[in-house]
């Protein structure tokens, strides 16, 4: 599957912001044809005038959506553009960074629930009750703390609360699948635009070094 068609389908299913691949897109391929400008404009000098090199210089510009100015392209001019570019990355990864957390702070409830839910039906073991038994004889313990949560509740109520504990598993583990599917496919997203514009961009003309993503 085409990652843009991926990223279409994530951003259908949740309502968290993801990378403006887009945008990037936009000022990734600008970048490139500024760079062929620049390069172009080099190997004329000389052999066509300034006024000629200008008009030139400012239908490339023209396609980007810069200003036309009455000079050559600068190699300042590029890394503006390119620190422009960085800007809506650092927005982006901040915007997600954000989003991250507050899943994973859903996802931090979810776990302590379930752990004293664990330790309530005694599929769990808390530290003191290792610590009273023997380590050889813990899987006996965590069998007998179970047989008596059954007896002490009841057959009807030992099922309702092993389906409620199945449930809430599954829920925790469809949140946590959903919280690794984001960032997967956010750093896929950096990593493949990013990865282009090292490849295409000449380092003359960043702005800054390039993030490191793994």
């Amino acid at each position: 599957m085409r990652f843009s068609k991926r990223l279409a389908l994530a951003m259908q299913e949740g309502t968290q912001p993801y990378l403006s691949q887009k945008a990037i897109k936009h000022h990734l391929v600008g970048l490139e044809k500024l760079a062929k400008t620049f390069a172009k404009q080099n190997e004329l000098l000389g052999t066509e005038s300034m006024a000629s090199l200008i008009i030139f210089v400012n239908t490339e510009r023209a396609r980007y959506g810069i200003p036309q100015r009455d000079v050559l392209l600068t190699l300042e001019e590029i890394r503006y553009q390119d620190g422009e570019m960085f800007s809506v990355v650092d927005r982006d990864i901040e915007c997600i960074k954000g989003a991250i957390e507050e899943l994973e702070v859903t996802l931090m409830h979810e776990i302590t629930q379930w752990i004293s839910n664990a330790n309530h039906g005694g599929l769990l073991l808390a530290e003191r009750q290792v610590e009273c038994a023997p380590q050889k004889n813990g899987q006996k313990l965590a069998q007998a703390l179970v047989s008596y949560h059954v007896k002490a509740l009841g057959t009807e109520a030992a099922c309702s609360w092993v389906e409620s504990y199945v449930r809430s598993y599954s829920t925790f583990h469809e949140h946590l699948t959903k919280l690794m599917d984001y960032v997967d496919v956010n750093l896929a997203g950096f990593r493949k635009l990013l990865k282009r514009h090292d490849k295409n961009i000449p380092k003359i003309f960043h702005a800054r070094d390039t993030p490191f993503l793994g």
